[in-house]
């Protein structure tokens, strides 16, 4: 049997986000599945998934990683003009 070693908060959480996100979708029975909502974000999970089986260090090192603050600075001052 296999176990995911995290706390519920941070699973509520991460699932959320995946939700918002158009990662995963929860039924009625309140499961909760992958679902991509397009095409390409299929793609690139299917890419990360692939990414980690070759790297999986590197992948989690990724993921753990702090955000970089020159780039959250830089972030900032983007210039958000109309769409």
């Amino acid at each position: 049997m296999r176990e995911l070693r995290a706390s519920s908060n941070l699973v509520r959480d991460n699932l959320a986000r995946f939700h918002t996100s158009g990662l995963a979708m929860q039924d009625d029975d309140g499961c909760w599945r992958y679902a991509p909502a397009s095409p390409v974000l299929d793609e690139l999970a299917g890419r990360l998934e692939a990414a980690y089986r070759e790297r999986p260090v590197s992948i989690i090192n990724l993921i753990a990683a702090p955000p970089d603050p020159i780039q959250g600075l830089a972030d900032a001052f983007k210039w958000r003009g109309e769409k």
